[in-house]
């Protein structure tokens, strides 16, 4: 719907085919079914902030997919399936000093300089623990050996 004002009766191309229209209109005889007038006032054109949120919506839904599918998924789910998000890293490390943080990412990959991992890039010649003789990984690490 777009409302155009226009100086009345001053010699303006269309006037009198606005004029006529206008006098239709407000007979009841208007180029607008009332179908047409509902949907309008039941859809009105999105404001700036409506299509903010319908952009961050579809976004959020398009990286949720992307996450589900990319080829590291299965991996990544062992340790946490959900994607990333502002609110879940803020809980995880906000109060957490850069070290912690780093200390947190490192265990939650498995990037950490255990022998398990260590052993995996070549950098050791072994995965084992060497108190316990087990695969020194991290679950291992934080719930099962004795030396840490």
């Amino acid at each position: 719907l777009t409302v155009a004002w226009i100086p009345g009766h001053m010699e303006v191309e269309g006037n009198e085919e606005v004029d006529t229209e206008a006098k239709k209109a407000a007979q009841g005889d208007s180029t607008r079914s009332p179908a047409q007038l509902r949907s309008i006032v039941k859809n009105p054109p999105k404001g700036l902030a409506a299509i903010k949120a319908s952009f961050k919506k579809d976004s959020r839904q398009m990286w949720t997919t992307e996450w589900y599918e990319c080829a590291q998924y299965p991996r990544i789910a062992k340790y946490d399936a959900r994607p990333p998000n502002a609110s879940h890293i803020k809980k995880l490390y906000n109060d957490k000093s850069k070290r912690d943080g780093s200390l947190i990412t490192q265990l939650r990959s498995h990037h950490i300089a255990l022998n398990a991992y260590l052993h995996r890039i070549k950098a050791v010649n072994s995965p084992w623990c060497p108190r316990c003789e087990v695969s020194e990984t991290v679950e291992h690490y934080l719930l099962h050996c004795e030396r840490y």
